[in-house]
Order: structure tokens, then C-alpha cells, then sequence
């Protein structure tokens, strides 16, 4: 791409180079083209213990991976495999990928936190609509309660309180 100074200032300030890139680029005449591409992400590789983390939230059995919308499944299970198999993998996670899915489960903890707290029939219905828990995997017990739920029926305070127990024990396997 060739050398604008506006276009160099935005690009300076939007990737948050050094100020000397600026001087490089006028006497070079061009701007790299990495910097035009949308999809271009400067973040390196994420630490090995945030990628275990990612890792290891989504092998519970009560968390559907491949509804996180902030990476890929193909991405998570090739970086899984590698880290839990020993096989060679063709990728692995960005620290924006990482900061992405870290927001996404604070999203989903909280989510799961407002049911804890008041445990209403409302905040237990957003918890089962919540594409990213397996809630057949995580209400094993509880079919009879999810069936008067999805005829739109209410819970039994018991199973409710049974349901809080189980929200709780997820609550605390997300921590990051």
C-alpha cells in the first residue's frame, strides 16, 4: 500500500506501533499490506497456562465448545488434541482468542451466578436456553422439571433449589 501520513497515523494509533514505524514507512514510500487486510491480528501466541484453561473449560461435560462463538471448534479441538494427546497441531491460540473466550465465560458465569442468587424460575430458564451449557448433561436428574418447563409449566421449589446446587458446582469449575 503506498505511504499516506493519515492512513500512517490511524494505522500508528489503531496498532499501537512506535512513532518511529512512521519515519520507516515515509522512506521506505509504502505501508506493509498486512496492515489493509480487516482480518490481520498482531496479538502473538497466548501463554500455555491460558490455553490450558481454555482447554480445560471446554472438556466439561456440562459446556457445549462448540457454541463459543469467540474461537473456532476446529481451532479448540486442534489445540486440544495437541495439548491433551500429544498430537501435532497446525495452529494454537491468540491472546485475542484467549481475552475473547475469557469475556464470553465471564458472560456465561454471570449468567449463571444471577440464577444462585435469587433462583427464580426466570433466571433458570435463561440458564437452560443458554446455548453454550449442556443442560440435559448438567439437569441429568432433573427430566421430569425440564419437561414441565418446556410445556411451560412451573418447577417445584425443591427441584429449583436441586438445580441451584448443580448451577453452583459449574459456577466454581469456571473460575478462571
Amino acid at each position: 500500500m503506498k505511504y499516506d501520513e493519515k492512513k500512517a497515523q490511524d494505522i500508528i494509533r489503531c496498532f499501537r506501533l512506535a512513532d518511529v514505524t512512521m519515519k520507516t514507512w515515509k522512506h521506505r514510500g509504502t505501508i506493509p499490506d498486512q496492515y489493509a487486510d480487516p482480518g490481520y491480528d498482531p496479538s502473538g501466541p497466548a501463554l500455555l497456562k491460558d490455553t490450558k484453561r481454555v482447554i480445560d473449560i471446554t472438556q466439561l461435560p456440562e459446556i457445549n465448545a462448540a457454541a463459543f462463538t469467540s474461537v473456532g471448534y476446529r481451532k479448540i479441538v486442534d489445540v486440544s488434541r495437541h495439548h491433551l494427546r500429544g498430537k501435532r497441531a497446525s495452529q494454537s491460540f491468540t491472546e485475542k482468542e484467549v481475552l475473547a473466550f475469557k469475556s464470553e465465560v465471564t458472560r456465561l458465569r454471570n449468567k449463571l451466578r444471577a440464577f444462585t442468587k435469587t433462583g427464580g424460575e426466570k433466571e433458570l430458564k435463561a440458564v437452560i436456553a443458554d446455548d453454550r451449557i449442556k443442560h440435559y448433561v448438567l439437569f441429568a436428574g432433573q427430566k421430569r422439571m425440564l419437561g414441565r418447563l418446556y410445556r411451560r409449566l412451573s418447577a417445584y421449589e425443591y427441584e429449583i433449589e436441586e438445580c441451584r446446587v448443580l448451577v453452583a458446582r459449574l459456577y466454581n469449575h469456571l473460575k478462571w
